[in-house]
């Protein structure tokens, strides 16, 4: 899946996503692992979040969920 407007990837770790895992994935589908020197945002628990642009840049929000436990956050400006 590619889009200019994916503010970020969330992976879900009550889906068996591991750090690890989620940046290989990352890495495979060339997404960015690090966003303004940042990785992962280990803020919450049950989740590990890779920013990939500026929320600043959209107005709102909508979350795409795969069925493997990935959910793109997807900006409208």
């Amino acid at each position: 899946m590619k889009n200019n407007n994916i503010q970020s990837v969330v992976f879900l770790k009550k889906n068996g996503w591991t750090i690890r895992k989620a940046e290989k994935y990352l890495n495979d589908n060339n997404y960015k692992l690090t966003f303004y020197g940042k990785g992962v945002d280990k803020k919450f628990d049950n989740q590990l979040r890779y920013r990939q642009l500026a929320p600043s840049k959209f107005e709102n929000y909508i979350t795409l969920k795969k069925r493997n436990g990935i959910l793109f956050i997807i900006g409208i400006k």
